[in-house]
């Protein structure tokens, strides 16, 4: 019976883990693109600006807004507009750091 309980415990802890990190996970990446999400992106470039400004590097930091996206949807629909997207998130993370 002692031993069901450690593993039940065990269980849990290890369930409990797996799904925090899936919402970490959901906080920190936009679901579509896995790109980051803006808010950890704001947070990841002030951290970026901190640390290049500490050590006195150049940064270079990129947040892109694609104009006209919304026509996208409008004109092909919501599937194309999310598929464009995935599509330019790979192109550009194949490009960029």
């Amino acid at each position: 019976m002692l031993a069901k309980s450690a593993m039940t415990v065990c269980l849990i802890r290890s369930n409990r883990k797996h799904l925090f990190e899936e919402i970490l996970f959901h906080v920190q990446y936009d679901s579509l693109t896995k790109s980051l999400s803006r808010h950890h992106f704001m947070q990841s470039a002030s951290t970026a600006i901190q640390h290049a400004q500490k050590s006195q590097r150049d940064t270079t930091l990129m947040m892109v807004d694609i104009d006209y996206f919304k026509r996208i949807n409008d004109e092909f629909g919501h599937q194309a507009g999310d598929e464009a997207l995935q599509h330019f998130v790979k192109i550009t993370q194949s490009i960029l750091r």
